[in-house]
This record gives structure tokens, C-alpha cells and sequence, in this order.
């Protein structure tokens, strides 16, 4: 049965979200939340591409991981966005440092998270449903990308428990599904003499 939820704890000048939820809960194959990361985005006019893959190699050479990147495509120009390791928030002084002298507009962001949702043939309903449930819980969405096998939502860190609460309200999670948070973090060595890093998650 469908029923209308609305979504909506803000004010009277909020715009309220009101979506039709099926009470049977949506069947997904899972879901995962990242650990902390900082999240850039850059917007770049059509004359500056050139810069964007500068930055890109640059984090490359740093042998830096990207676990997230998107990139949009406008009648001005670009946008893009990806996230790093919260542990590599040194490339916010090196990513800035390309902007000096360039046409471009780059904003940083700590204390972010992916939250990735496995479609189970729901590619279409899950977008717009994850996009109202964030919104009538008022976390922000710096960025999102789809693919045939995972969405992915970047949101704020601190607040991935609250919505954690309210996904299992909404999804159909398969038996014995996993914790939510990854049980250990693997970052790769970035020089010989470095031994790979494992972090336990309590």
C-alpha cells in the first residue's frame, strides 16, 4: 500500500517533501557508509580543463586514493567533484594552490561521508527517494552519482546515524546484512619504507 509521508522537520518556509513511501519498504541489496573524508569541488570554465587533470595527477603522483569522483558537464563550463581520506587533508593547501592564478572556484569540505545503496532493480525509485528522505531530514547532499550497480550520496559525518536510523525505516535490507560501517580501514603505503596501514573499526 502507498501511503504520503511527509518528510519535513523544518520551518513553514522550508519547502516541504512529501513523497509516497510504500509501506512494504523498498528491497535494496545493501547499504554502506564510508569512513570520514573531505570532499572538493570544483567549478571550471571549458578554457581551463587543462587544470582539473593538473589536480588530478598531482593527487595521483602523492599516490592518494580517490574512492569518489563525478563530473558534470554545463553550458558554462564543469563541474567536479571527489572526495579523498580525511587522513590526506593536506591536498586542501596543494588543490588550493591551482586555483591562484586560474578562473576556477574550489570549495572544500571536511567531515564528509559517502553513503553507497545497492540497487535491487530500483535504480529509478531509489534517486528521488534518498534525495526527499535527506531533504526532509535536512542533510546537506554534496554531491551524488549513479551506476548500473551502487548509488553513492556524500552528506556530513556526524549525521550518518541519524540517517541510518531512518534507511532501515524506508529499505528492505537482506538477512545477515553487514554493519553499516566499514569493520577496518586499508590505506596503501604511499613509499617503500611505509607498511601498509590496517585500522580496526570497534
Amino acid at each position: 500500500m502507498l501511503c504520503p509521508v511527509n518528510l519535513s522537520r523544518g520551518t513553514a518556509s522550508h519547502k516541504r517533501c512529501v513523497l509516497l513511501i510504500d509501506t512494504r519498504k523498498v528491497p535494496i541489496g545493501g547499504i554502506k557508509f564510508s569512513e570520514e573524508r573531505v570532499h572538493f569541488s570544483i567549478c571550471c570554465p571549458y578554457n581551463e580543463q587543462a587544470t582539473i587533470n593538473d589536480i588530478l595527477q598531482h593527487i595521483s603522483k602523492k599516490q592518494v586514493t580517490i574512492p569518489f569522483l563525478c563530473h558534470l558537464s554545463g553550458s558554462s563550463g564543469t563541474k567536479t567533484c571527489f572526495c579523498v581520506s580525511a587522513g590526506d587533508v593536506e591536498l586542501i593547501s596543494d588543490v588550493a594552490h591551482f586555483s591562484c592564478d586560474k578562473n576556477l572556484s574550489i570549495s572544500c569540505q571536511r567531515n564528509v561521508a559517502s553513503i553507497t545503496i545497492f540497487p535491487h532493480r530500483n535504480n529509478l525509485t531509489l534517486v528521488p527517494l534518498v534525495m526527499c528522505l535527506m531533504d526532509g531530514l535536512q542533510l546537506p547532499v554534496y554531491s551524488f552519482s549513479t551506476s548500473i550497480s551502487a548509488l553513492v550520496f556524500n552528506t556530513d559525518f556526524h549525521l550518518l546515524e541519524l540517517l541510518a536510523h531512518h534507511l532501515t525505516d524506508v529499505f528492505d535490507l537482506p538477512d545477515n546484512h553487514s554493519p553499516f560501517h566499514p569493520e577496518f580501514q586499508l590505506r596503501q603505503p604511499r613509499s617503500s619504507s611505509e607498511s601498509e596501514d590496517l585500522t580496526w573499526r570497534p
